[in-house]
């Protein structure tokens, strides 16, 4: 769908990423991380 193809560029586009020292790039779990940044890049954008 096209909202998912959005979300994927989003989620995938660098400027929508979180700062390397923000928290979210703390957390230790891989799965947890991934699902947190992703919220976050569709919140920036």
């Amino acid at each position: 769908t096209t909202v998912a193809m959005c979300a994927r560029f989003i989620n995938e586009n660098d400027s929508y990423q979180p700062h390397p020292s923000h928290k979210i790039m703390q957390i230790k779990d891989p799965d947890v991380r991934e699902k947190k940044i992703d919220k976050y890049s569709q919140d920036e954008a």
